[in-house]
């Protein structure tokens, strides 16, 4: 941008020094130009700006699939192999500068859902970069449940799907 405004200056000055800009008839024609390059600017502006318009729909648009999708968390498949993309996109997006407990993150894992498996919940603390080092994730995670569970802070229904308790 900065360019093309230089180079466009720097025409007009050569111009007026060579004193074609004292010239009616030239200076007319230049301004005529100037003219069809503001209204071809206009039109890409504007361009632009619809542009920018769908792209903030489908901002708002992908903001209610990731609420969707938090709602459905409960559905994704029994086996963990998935996680709903909203979950996903939590897990992959969460901060990872200073290491957290299992427990947070089972607790965050549940967090605004109507609740997970013991699969899904594994998953997602793989994605967090939860390391389980040489041991059995779904044991690591189950006695992670059984301890929030006796501290009050899970419950865990009779299909096995696990959620926070309402505090």
């Amino acid at each position: 941008m900065a360019t093309f405004l230089t180079v466009l200056t720097r025409v007009g000055e050569e111009r007026f020094s060579a004193g074609v800009a004292h010239d009616i008839e030239n200076r007319t024609d230049f301004v005529v130009v100037l003219e069809k390059q503001l209204d071809q600017t206009r039109t890409e502006r504007k361009a632009h700006e619809a542009a920018i318009s769908v792209l903030a729909e489908k901002e708002e648009a992908l903001k209610r699939l990731i609420l969707i999708e938090i709602k459905a968390s409960s559905a994704t498949a029994s086996n963990g192999a998935t996680l709903p993309l909203a979950l996903e996109f939590r897990a992959e997006h969460a901060p990872h500068d200073e290491p957290q407990s299992l427990s947070d993150i089972i607790l965050d894992a549940l967090e605004g859902t109507r609740g997970m498996t013991l699969g899904e919940i594994v998953h997602y603390a793989r994605r967090r970069g939860y390391s389980f080092d040489d041991k059995m994730p779904g044991r690591v995670v189950h006695f992670g449940l059984v301890g929030l569970k006796q501290a009050g802070k899970v419950t865990r229904s009779d299909d096995g799907v696990w959620a926070r308790t309402m505090t």
